[in-house]
């Protein structure tokens, strides 16, 4: 039986931490190259950081809807005002909807993206940007 102390626990846990936010990183990073103004590598790092925490209120901690969730908020700190309300309106109601899973408020936010893709172009470059994070994820695994 392998024994670790509180320490050794608590660097093996940061180590894991750090190697899935630069897991992260790299995924977005792959998924928002077409943008015409992509993050700096220290911003990107610190807006997936965000996007961690703040997924984590939400109870998304699934690895990869923290990897979509984290994708959202990288890309809207690129939106000028507009797109991000318009964004906003598509996704917060089901984001912060009381009572559901991490997994259901990530899905009814896709669903509502994905219905909207049609008819806005903002909605269909976020489906992409959605699949896009999925395939790359699922591909480093």
């Amino acid at each position: 039986m392998l024994n670790l102390t509180q320490r050794q626990f608590d660097r093996m846990n940061d180590a894991m931490d750090d190697a899935f936010e630069s897991r992260l990183v790299k995924v977005i990073a792959g998924a928002l190259r077409e943008l015409a103004d992509p993050p700096s590598d220290s911003e990107l790092r610190e807006l997936v950081r965000t996007g961690r925490e703040r997924g984590a209120a939400l109870n998304i901690t699934a690895d990869l809807d923290v990897a979509v969730f984290a994708a959202f908020m990288v890309a809207i700190s690129r939106f000028n005002k507009e797109e991000s309300a318009r964004f906003r309106a598509w996704v917060v109601p089901h984001l912060q909807r009381e009572g559901s899973a991490g997994q259901v408020r990530i899905a009814l936010a896709e669903r509502s993206l994905r219905g909207k893709a049609s008819e806005h172009a903002l909605a269909a470059r976020m489906c992409a940007l959605v699949d896009s994070v999925r395939t790359a994820f699922a591909a480093e695994v």
